[in-house]
């Protein structure tokens, strides 16, 4: 599992859910890195605030 958030910004997001939420949206993160990584010519992800998330 890819626990690991390299952006700060996003990092810090994440750590102001509540750990239930928290632990809901790191799941939801999981899949999207391993459906990512099953998928020819998908690069590197970037995570990134969008949507005044910062």
């Amino acid at each position: 599992m890819n626990n690991t958030i390299s952006n700060p910004g996003v990092a810090a997001v994440f750590d102001g859910y509540p750990p239930t939420l928290r632990r809901r949206l790191m799941q939801l993160r999981q899949l999207i890195f391993d459906t990512a990584e099953e998928i020819d010519g998908v690069g590197k992800l970037e995570e990134e605030l969008r949507w005044g998330d910062w």
